[in-house]
């Protein structure tokens, strides 16, 4: 493994009582933990394949959006948008409405 990567993965130890051994570099210890975060990223996609009434994926913001956003439902409001004032810093939501199928 350690020929694969840029970094050192495992860090071997030989001889001694125990034989030697094999430990996990704090690289190789992050790289596990991405691994574990994509799995879980492709599966809340493969989950939005299944969504009939998903948003289309045409978009990848909305894409991403929508798996990796997760509130609770009574902080989830949906609806359109239909005036705001742009600010420099931030945005002033001025008028929401709310579709038939959620309100």
């Amino acid at each position: 493994m350690n020929q694969l990567s840029e970094h050192i993965l495992v860090e071997r130890a030989t001889g001694g009582k125990g034989g030697g051994g094999a430990v996990l570099t704090r690289y190789g210890q992050r790289l596990i933990q991405l691994y574990d975060l994509l799995a879980q990223i492709q599966q809340k996609a493969f989950d939005v394949l299944s969504d009939d009434d998903a948003l289309p994926l045409n978009s990848l913001l909305a894409a991403i959006s929508r798996f990796s956003l997760q509130t609770s439902a009574r902080n989830q409001w949906f609806g359109t948008i239909t005036a705001a004032i742009m600010m420099t810093f931030n945005s002033m939501l001025m008028s929401y409405w709310l579709t038939e199928k959620h309100a």
